[in-house]
């Protein structure tokens, strides 16, 4: 038996930045189209009210690209000096990386996902970019949410925080580890690790190759604007 259910809001969506997000009302007909991304990627954000029977006045929006590890490495694997401290820090608060994980004193986290601050001093930058655009292909085995099968045949999967007196408190959403449920042991089928990251891919498809490249620097100075990435050429 599930004993506390998550709010169904919290469920909804993911801004890129640092919120969850509910579709704002819109007049009696109105179809709502988004500019943002939710967990499995998709494109929400603000809405552009559009009447039935209408064409959107809104100008297309050109498709974001997707990004490989192949194409981008190249350009990250000798980061030099001479970047820009400010516009890392812009696009790391751009893409959202604060919201789950701690950066020096850029970000606490919530404690779900893995602490970035030395992870330049502690992974290739390859791995680095892998683990962003491809983040179901490197879990870390610390941070790792848990797929659940209950008696009744219901699935729930998220991060086990504790369990407790034959009771396991589970936060389905990254983002929010405040957001829990309790599943009584006894209801357990059957469990495992997930094979898929809660972290959604594709968070660096709306950036150009430079803004990746001072993310990447960024990451690697550890936030530090006095490390050699920002010394001046």
């Amino acid at each position: 038996m599930i004993i506390r259910a998550i709010p169904a809001a919290i469920l909804l969506t993911l801004v890129s930045s640092s919120a969850l997000l509910s579709a704002p009302e819109t007049p009696d007909g109105a179809t709502p189209i988004f500019n943002g991304r939710d967990l499995s990627g998709r494109h929400l954000g603000r809405t552009v009210p559009v009447q039935a029977g209408q064409a959107s006045s809104a100008p297309a929006q050109k498709s974001p690209r997707e990004w490989k590890v192949d194409e981008l490495l190249p350009s990250i694997a000798d980061l030099g000096t001479g970047h820009d401290w400010n516009q890392g820090r812009e696009v790391f608060r751009k893409v959202g990386c604060g919201v789950c994980h701690a950066f020096a004193s850029e970000s606490e986290g919530t404690g779900l996902a893995p602490d970035l601050t030395g992870v330049g001093a502690s992974y290739p930058r390859e791995f680095i970019l892998q683990s962003i655009i491809e983040p179901s292909a490197t879990i870390n085995g610390r941070f790792f949410q848990t797929k659940f099968t209950l008696t009744n045949g219901d699935m729930v999967t998220g991060s086990v925080i504790e369990v407790v007196d034959k009771k396991i408190l589970v936060a389905p959403v990254m983002m929010n580890p405040q957001a829990t449920l309790t599943i009584a042991q006894a209801d357990v089928k059957s469990e495992e690790p997930s094979t898929v990251s809660p972290m959604p891919a594709g968070l660096l498809n709306e950036l150009t190759k430079e803004q990746i490249i001072e993310l990447m620097a960024f990451l690697d100075a550890g936030g530090d604007r006095n490390a050699p990435v920002y010394r001046k050429k």
